[in-house]
């Protein structure tokens, strides 16, 4: 009976080291197993596909660690399983019924073990392709906030390069206006210093003028008095003239002898003073035209001299 339990349970080696081809490869890159883990210690709880979020999803490493532990708890269940077979084969000495029945309930372990194994494989690569899937998303999504916040950038900085601009333009055009404004002043004030200056000008010859006026003023009048003077003395001329031929006439009632007597000594007398006032008269004459001349030469002198100055005002 021992040998036909044996032949139907295929899931027992039948020797120790065969018991190592019903567990499962495990990968060459494991470490760090713990050994606390185990079915029962509620570390791997029982969820399903839907329930897992990726974001508690647990890494790589840790479901590594579970699958290790639950592949060593099922090979010690096994292990279990094919003393405890021994065991009885060796001492055998009741009914069968009993060990047929603790063979089955193994059976069932064992079975549940297997399809909770597989269970968590899928899971673990379902979880797997999930983090990779939410890496690559959230590489993408970063380089898209980075693409955007760089986008951002170059809006505000092709932004305040043109606030730039147009403030370089301004203070440019402020420049300008201010140097042109400054040129403006500076040529205002240089034509108003002239107009003060021509003004100035205009008033030392406006003095002038009322003093050169005042001198032909001046020599107008002596020269008026000149001519009065001389025409003075031409009349005085002319009457002692007049005497002179009315002295050389005498009258014919009048004798000879007693015009000799009454003219004789008094015409050598009015002879000597008409021939000195002749040439008194002359000198002063002579010296009158000198200085109507002079007079009339510094009158042309100075109208000349206005005459010029009027030019250079225009």
């Amino acid at each position: 009976m021992m040998d036909l339990v044996l032949e139907e349970d295929v899931t027992v080696p039948g020797t120790l080291s065969g018991c190592s081809g019903l567990v499962p490869s495990v990968p060459d890159d494991l470490d760090g197993i713990n050994p606390n883990a185990g079915l029962g210690n509620g570390l791997l709880p029982n969820v399903s596909e839907e329930t897992v979020s990726p974001t508690r999803a647990r890494n790589m490493k840790d479901f590594e660690n579970q699958i290790t532990e639950l592949k060593k708890e099922n090979f010690n269940l096994k292990l279990r399983i094919y003393f405890l077979e021994e065991r009885m084969q060796q001492e055998f000495h009741g009914p069968t019924e009993h060990i047929y029945k603790t063979n089955i309930e193994l059976k069932v372990e064992v079975e549940s073990l297997k399809r909770e194994l597989q269970e968590r494989e899928q899971l673990l690569i379902k979880a797997s392709k999930a983090v990779e899937s939410l890496a690559e998303a959230g590489g993408s999504e970063i380089q898209r906030v980075k693409e955007d916040a760089r986008k951002k950038v170059q809006q505000v900085e092709d932004l305040l390069t043109k606030r730039i601009l147009l403030l370089e333009k301004d203070v440019t055009a402020a420049q300008a206006e201010l140097e042109k404004a400054f040129a403006g002043t500076e040529t205002e004030k240089a034509l108003r210093l002239r107009l003060e200056s021509k003004l100035s000008e205009m008033k030392k010859m406006h003095e002038g003028d009322l003093a050169m006026a005042l001198v032909l003023d001046e020599k107008d009048r002596l020269i008026e008095e000149l001519k009065l003077s001389l025409k003075s003395k031409e009349a005085l001329i002319q009457c002692l003239k007049e005497e002179k031929s009315q002295m050389a006439c005498p009258d014919e009632n009048v004798s000879s002898g007693e015009l000799r007597g009454l003219c004789a000594a008094p015409r050598e007398e009015k002879e000597r003073e008409t021939e000195a006032a002749q040439m008194e008269h002359q000198k002063e004459r002579n010296s009158f035209q000198e200085r109507i001349q002079a007079l009339e030469e510094d009158l042309r002198e100075k109208e000349r001299e206005i005459a010029t100055e009027k030019k250079k005002k225009k």
